[in-house]
This record gives C-alpha cells, structure tokens and sequence, in this order.
C-alpha cells in the first residue's frame, strides 16, 4: 500500500503512538533543493 503516490509531494506524514487532547507545537527542520531545468529548441 502506497501512502503518498506522488515523489514530489512535500507534505509531511507524522506517525504518533497516541493522540493526547492538548495543543502541541511541531517543529520541522526540512531541505529544499531547487530542480533546474532546460529548454531545448529543435532547429
């Protein structure tokens, strides 16, 4: 079974043993890489 079946999706998925009914803070720490890309032209 495939959770997410797009590879470029940057949403986060948290697993968690209990839900506890308070408010809580999360904190990511994530790395972007910016893709490049080239236009080619057919002459």
């Amino acid at each position: 079974m495939q959770i997410n079946p797009s590879l470029y999706d940057l949403t986060p998925i948290i697993v968690v043993q209990e839900i506890v009914d308070t408010k809580l803070t999360i904190e990511l720490d994530a790395k972007v890489y910016e893709d490049t890309k080239e236009k080619l032209i057919n002459i």
